[in-house]
């Protein structure tokens, strides 16, 4: 004797806390020449549609973060000659972060 019968089954997505799919190289640039970076390029979240925020912290004060996009960019003068370690933090929504940290040298340049 055979018995069967049929239910559904229903699998709840659950959120899945970003990760950083490639670590941020440390870098550098000359004072005076504008830079720019897209940190997103080193972030990974599996859950389709999943918004993001990116913060910074540990940033020099001429260096300016998009928090949509995780682009990076300013231009740095004489004054700001420096390495900085910068700390990048990508938060989905629902609350679950990652962050990487590299470091940024601002060389320096003959101004003559």
């Amino acid at each position: 004797e055979n018995v069967s019968d049929t239910f559904a089954l229903t699998v709840d997505n659950t959120n899945d806390a970003p990760t950083v799919s490639t670590a941020i190289s440390d870098a550098s640039t000359n004072e005076d020449a504008a830079y720019s970076y897209d940190a997103s390029d080193n972030f990974n979240d599996v859950d389709t549609g999943d918004g993001a925020t990116y913060t910074v912290s540990g940033n020099p004060t001429w260096l300016s973060n998009d928090s949509a996009t995780g682009i990076l960019t300013g231009t740095p003068d004489n004054d700001d000659v420096a390495t900085s370690n910068i700390t990048v933090t990508l938060t989905d929504t629902a609350g679950e972060n990652v962050s990487d940290t590299f470091a940024l040298t601002v060389d320096n340049t003959n101004d003559a």
